[in-house]
Formats: C-alpha cells, sequence, structure tokens
C-alpha cells in the first residue's frame, strides 16, 4: 500500500468523506476537512507513522500547505522522512 492509498483510505473510510476525492482534491478549501478533521488526521498520522508534530505544522499559514490534499499530506510526510511502502 502506498502511502496516498493509505492516507485516502482514511480520509474516505474514518473521517468519511466522499469516495470522489482524488490525490488533489482541495480538502479544506473544499470544507472537506475542518479543525476537528486534522486534528484527527493529525493524531493517525502521528501513531502511524511515530511522527512529532509541532504547532507550527497547524498555523493559519501552514495548515492547508502541509494538510490540503492527499499529494500535500504525503509530500509533509516525506519531508519528515516517511518513506513510502
Amino acid at each position: 500500500m502506498t502511502l496516498q492509498s493509505k492516507i485516502h483510505e482514511y480520509l474516505i473510510g474514518v473521517l468519511g468523506l466522499p469516495s470522489t476525492i482524488d490525490v488533489d482534491t482541495p480538502l479544506i478549501k473544499n470544507g472537506h476537512l475542518d479543525s476537528f478533521n486534522i486534528m484527527e488526521l493529525a493524531m493517525f498520522l502521528q501513531d502511524s507513522f511515530s511522527l512529532d508534530l509541532s504547532a507550527g505544522d497547524f498555523a493559519a499559514d501552514c495548515v492547508d500547505n502541509n494538510f490540503g490534499s492527499v499529494t500535500r499530506i504525503v509530500s509533509y510526510l516525506q519531508k519528515h522522512g516517511v518513506a513510502g511502502f
């Protein structure tokens, strides 16, 4: 399973996002993720990939860049040393 597919599966299966989202769907701008969902996603990422997340990752000017789409989430993980499967 790739990083993309693991994230996609979580977003649809656990957070209940529509199955029509793709890797570049704007998750925050299109209203798919709210602040509660972002924190749930953060806990999932932290638990699944042993990440140490910082408050700066969730600053208003950073959150969309880090978590705004599946592609951006994968990029965020890769920047923090998470390799693909």
